[in-house]
């Protein structure tokens, strides 16, 4: 048996026919070998059994001969391929440097766009599908108190997480948190800082392991040991990263903690949007405030968000028949505290940003992304005009590769190589401008509470995208002029001399339909921008139930002065009073809450009425403490009884000021004055002294939500907003003087979140993202309508630089410039008005998906689809007339010299 190494040096030989081949040489070997044994003696026929003997299995010796061959065929192939397409990359990259200026206009249109979709995935990841920096974050569920009446989601009670936690068949494990403002002092000036109290189990729950020092553990909580762990960036911010800090001392609200450990810089907590400086023990909490004691024990008292993780195996239709057989357990338990209330869950990815309107997140970013998809569908046809016609001036040289013997393949690859290369090109563009835009998106401040932080980032996943979507973007941009450019008769080419002529029908239908489909995606980018401005707008003047005309808002936390209750109460009487004396102040007020601030306590509450709404007497409802003066100061509309006044303290009997809707749910039809309430079952009568109509409380697109007022001096809060209107039409003027007159009452408190209510509502939650999605959904509106313009510009150039022929002969058989111009814009006009009609059609079925995120307009407003119409029309007819005016200025005498 021959040995398989000697095979190899027959390899080289082989051609088209790798079976014929080795079937031929194993026939000239044996014949070799028979000539041999002839020639030693052996007589013919047994000279051709011995070889045939000495050969061995002939069959098996033939199909390994044909298998190495294969094995070697398909290496050569490739790496032959490889070669080509290096060889391919490096002429098309020496091509592109010496044209700098077709090159950067491509990587330009790319790179913008590419960029923009970039950036919208970077929001998508961050709160669609980057998890928490968790262990198991894939089990992870968030478990929230909804309401039964309503879609109202909310906060839950301790006791509520207990419970939870209990259902141990359910879940493996569960955390509970709430967040708290405190004062923190680390030296000698005290600042405001959002802290998260966690459960015992916070850190060990989920698995989080410290960056330096330690966490606390179970031990801790249970001891109420007066801990703290730091933020990595708090860490960054207020210590420069110093690994002494462990085992220093800060205080929280003037009691000491002691710095035990520091986070990993990969984990912002677990509140939405909110990364906290520090956390610390719930169970602390006492320490700082003793009523906390008596929270933690209340079913009633809804300030804690929890996370729970799935048993393995245990589906989420289970758990949540589980939590709905504990809600009705807890409401026979509880029919006052968890009156109208029930446990809710949802995986953890889908409560991002918040729960409450969690639901609107998929389809936000459905349509915003779709808009950078469309734009970058418009880029994509800008760019594959401009390789049309580099194609077509190519039409020379791509029909001498194929006289030489190129195939249409080979062509088509050359030539999508070029458009592929220019998409990697944009690639640093795009990350320019996504990081640029991620930038300024992190740096937007909301006018709320606590400082929100969005955490985009430019992470592995928006990295992959963005390449991912350069490769495609470059595919689909080269792939129908790469594919046109390959169809080129070489023939007729030569002949003509590599000289391009005029377009072909084909070339010329398929530059038509590129700039159509640039007006008609450029339209529906337009009207999209238009329906968001329309809808921030009407947000704007919408009627909102309160007024936002010349209110100054600020917080005051006198819990982080350790005041008791009777000195938080003298304080807040000096305040108003040294507030209400300063010149150009019409009014003062307290509350513990102000519309629109995403943040309000429920109060269950009981009647001896049976209604519809109420079928037991029993309802729940929003309850915010105010002082004397509120109704008046923010313009609640007082539709019945009276304000409250300074003789409703805590020796007068309990009152209370109900809104419409809580009126018309539990005396419907009924006038609400005089009826008659309680918080508990067996607590005090509490009396409606007035009703006031609906105000919006969380979101301004809500249903009416019903709620209820207290007054401050019976109900007492340490924190509260201070609301002060003023007589001018510029409250912010009136900030130095009411720091002042703080200063006076006591120089210790802080006063933060100082903002007039114009502000807290255009920068707060209320219309922040409105406002957001107009500039967002402008800015990709103009991005598709600039490139349109251009492309329209392109093609109507090359139009008239290829029929400057046709018009030299009209000119010369005295056509006027007027007509030459006219042609030409008749011409855009076409394109344009198809482009109009097509986008029309388009934008009337695809902003139907977008009547869930706009607020006062309909999908089909007819301002933003006339508005877009104008401004396409418009611009496009603009940026024709330079090709047109091109037109009419063609010398017939240097036209026909020229041919």
């Amino acid at each position: 048996m021959m040995n398989p190494d000697r095979h190899r040096r027959y390899l080289r030989f082989f051609g088209a026919r790798p079976e014929a081949d080795v079937e031929d040489e194993i026939a000239f070997h044996l014949e070799m070998r028979e000539r041999e044994l002839v020639a030693l003696g052996m007589d013919p026929a047994s000279a051709k059994d011995e070889a045939r003997r000495r050969f061995g299995d002939r069959a098996r010796v033939q199909a390994q001969m044909q298998r190495m061959e294969r094995e070697q065929s398909r290496a050569d192939t490739r790496r032959a391929g490889w070669q080509t397409l290096w060889s391919d990359a490096a002429f098309v990259a020496r091509t592109l440097v010496r044209q700098p200026l077709f090159s950067l206009s491509v990587i330009i249109t790319l790179g913008l766009s590419i960029g923009a979709n970039a950036s919208i995935f970077s929001a998508v990841n961050a709160f669609l599908l980057k998890p928490l920096a968790v262990r198991d974050a894939d089990r992870l569920t968030v478990v929230a108190a909804g309401e039964r009446t309503s879609d109202m989601v909310g906060s839950v009670s301790y006791p509520m997480y207990r419970e939870v936690k209990q259902l141990s068949g359910v879940f493996e494990d569960a955390v509970a948190w709430m967040g708290w403002e405190m004062a923190v002092r680390t030296g000698d000036e005290s600042v405001r800082s959002f802290i998260l109290a966690g459960s015992d189990n916070y850190f060990t729950a989920l698995g989080v392991r410290p960056a330096l020092g330690r966490l606390y553990t179970p031990q801790d909580a249970a001891t109420r040991a007066q801990v703290v762990v730091l933020n990595d960036s708090y860490w960054e911010r207020a210590f420069n990263r110093d690994p002494s800090v462990i085992g220093t001392v800060m205080h929280l609200n003037e009691l000491p903690f002691t710095i035990i450990g520091v986070l990993p810089r990969g984990f912002r907590g677990t509140q939405p949007l909110i990364e906290p400086d520090a956390i610390i023990p719930v169970e602390t909490t006492v320490s700082v405030d003793p009523a906390m004691r008596a929270n933690m024990e209340s079913m009633g008292w809804g300030s804690f968000r929890i996370l729970a993780y799935l048993q393995p195996g245990v589906s989420l239709a289970q758990a949540r028949g589980a939590l709905t057989r504990l809600s009705d357990e807890l409401t026979k338990k509880y029919p006052l505290e968890f009156a109208d209330q029930r446990l809710i869950m949802e995986r953890e990815l889908r409560t991002r940003p918040e729960y409450a309107v969690s639901r609107l997140t998929p389809w936000v970013a459905g349509v915003f992304y779709g808009m950078v998809g469309l734009a970058l569908l418009v880029a994509c046809a800008n760019v594959a005009n401009l390789l049309l016609v580099r194609a077509t001036v190519r039409r020379g040289e791509i029909a001498i590769r194929s006289a030489l013997g190129a195939s249409p393949g080979r062509v088509v690859r050359l030539l999508l190589t070029e458009s592929v290369l220019l998409g990697v090109a944009s690639l640093a563009l795009a990350f320019f401008v996504a990081r640029f835009c991620i930038g300024w998106l992190n740096t937007l401040q909301i006018a709320v509470d606590f400082p929100i932080t969005f955490g985009l980032e430019l992470d592995w996943r928006v990295f992959g995208y963005t390449a991912l979507i350069s490769l495609l973007a470059g595919v689909i941009s080269g792939l129908a002029p790469a594919l046109m450019g390959a169809r080129s008769p070489v023939s007729e080419v030569l002949r003509d001399g590599g000289r391009t002529g005029s377009a072909g029908r084909a070339r010329t239908r398929l530059r038509s339909a590129l700039v159509v489909t640039q007006v008609a995606v450029s339209f529906v980018l337009l009207v999209c921008g238009g329906l968001f401005i329309r809808s921030a707008r009407s947000a704007a003047k919408m009627d909102l139930g309160f007024s936002r005309d010349r209110l100054l808002l600020a917080q005051s936390d006198l819990q982080l002065h350790r005041l008791d209750e009777v000195q938080s109460r003298q304080t807040q009487d000096r305040l108003v009073e040294a507030i209400a004396v300063l010149p150009g102040v019409e009014a003062v007020a307290l509350s513990t809450h102000i519309p629109l601030s995403g943040n309000y306590s429920t109060q269950s509450v009981v009647t001896d009425e049976r209604t519809p709404l109420a079928p037991e007497g029993l309802y729940s409802a929003a309850i915010v403490q105010v002082s004397p003066g509120y109704v008046g100061a923010i313009k609640l509309r007082l539709q019945g009884g009276r304000d409250f006044t300074a003789q409703d303290d805590s020796a007068s009997p309990r009152v209370v000021i109900v809104n419409r809707t809580l009126a018309d749910a539990l005396w419907p039809g009924q006038d609400p004055v005089g009826r008659q309430l309680r918080f508990k079952q067996d607590g005090p009568i509490v009396e409606v002294v007035g009703v006031v109509g609906t105000a919006k409380m969380v979101l301004i697109g809500e249903t009416p939500r019903a709620m209820m007022y207290v007054p401050l001096r019976q109900v007492p809060s340490q924190q509260t907003y201070l609301i002060v209107k003023s007589r001018g039409e510029d409250p912010s003027a009136l900030v130095p003087s009411v720091r002042s007159a703080v200063a006076s009452v006591n120089p210790n408190i802080l006063l933060y979140g100082v903002r007039t209510m114009a502000t807290h509502l255009d920068q707060g939650i209320a219309l922040f993202f409105v406002n957001m999605g107009a500039t967002l959904a402008t800015a990709i509106g103009l991005l598709g309508l600039l490139q349109t313009i251009v492309g329209l510009y392109g093609v109507l150039s090359y139009s008239v630089a290829q029929r400057s022929k046709e018009f030299g002969i009209k000119m010369a058989l005295g056509a006027r410039s007027g007509m030459m111009i006219r042609e030409v814009l008749r011409q855009s006009a076409a394109l344009v008005a198809v482009g109009i009609v097509v986008g029309g059609a388009l934008a009337l079925g695809l902003t139907r998906l977008m009547g869930s995120v706009l607020v006062g307009v309909s999908p089909t407003d007819a301002l933003a689809y006339g508005g877009a119409l104008l401004l396409v029309s418009a611009l496009a007819m603009a940026s024709s007339y330079i090709p047109a005016w091109r037109a009419s200025r063609v010398a017939p005498a240097v036209v026909v010299r020229g041919d």
